[in-house]
């Protein structure tokens, strides 16, 4: 079973789903490796959804600063769902964020997330797609009634989709 090794820092996996975009997954892992949290304590789980050969990424540099497992899975058509439940059927850690390859994350990131689900026994912490309009972590706890306005702004359609 998946274990926290250290009472002081919580272990996390973040689960990434991913399908043939190396350079945004790029972008999304540059932005891991400047996190405020102890990289020895985290864990990223890429799972690529059946990208061919040539769009797979080097996930070398980042093996430098936190431990990195990459998962192909057979390309079936968009497989979001089953791409992430692989992930978290292989993390190392109890404490699991899913995460888009197309996010850059803020430097709290992982603090934050952490932070929020250490208040409950069982507990979820789910963000904002767009972390730079989000309220601050003090004020997301009943952000229906606080921040109404943030709700369902910035839908798009999804790129993979059309």
């Amino acid at each position: 079973m998946c274990q926290d090794v250290s009472k002081d820092v919580m272990g996390v996996t973040i689960v990434i789903p991913y399908y043939k975009r190396p350079i945004t997954i790029n972008q999304t892992l540059s932005s891991l490796t400047l996190v405020d949290y102890d990289l020895s304590k985290l864990e990223v789980v890429i799972v690529d959804d059946g990208s061919p050969l040539e769009h797979r990424p080097n996930l070398d540099h980042y093996r430098k600063h936190f431990s990195v497992q990459y998962l192909w899975q057979e390309d079936q058509g968009y497989r979001l769902s089953a791409a992430r439940n692989l992930g978290i059927s292989k993390a190392q850690y109890n404490t699991i964020i899913l995460l888009d390859c197309d996010l850059a994350v803020m430097p709290s990131f992982v603090k934050d997330h952490v932070e929020a689900l250490s208040k409950f026994k069982h507990g979820i912490s789910i963000g904002f797609r767009d972390s730079h309009t989000s309220p601050p972590p003090s004020e997301q706890c009943d952000f229906e009634t606080k921040c109404p306005s943030l709700i369902a702004i910035k839908i798009s359609e999804d790129w993979r989709l059309g």
